[in-house]
């Protein structure tokens, strides 16, 4: 558990997040049960800073640490695209 002093919803939202960029490598793929829609930026609900694995091309100059985890050649480089994979428990 852990246990941060909260005193609003943004604070909360930083905190997270902060302790989110110290435990998460950049590269990481990790499973979320989360609503995907390419075609609707709005219904989609990939946390602030994720990406979907799905294939997107993107620039390095967007995501430096990514693309420092990522091989590809150029100002941009490829995602991983892993669509409709299921993860056996």
């Amino acid at each position: 558990m852990l246990d941060l002093p909260v005193r609003d919803f943004d604070t909360a939202t930083r905190a997270f997040q902060d302790v989110e960029r110290r435990l998460v490598p950049s590269g990481a793929i990790v499973a979320f049960g989360g609503v995907y829609s390419p075609t609707n930026k709005l219904a989609d609900t990939c946390p602030v800073g994720w990406l979907w694995c799905d294939g997107s091309v993107v620039l390095r100059a967007d995501y430096p640490a990514l693309s420092r985890v990522l091989v590809g050649s150029g100002s941009a480089f490829s995602l991983p695209n892993n669509p409709g994979y299921i993860i056996k428990v």
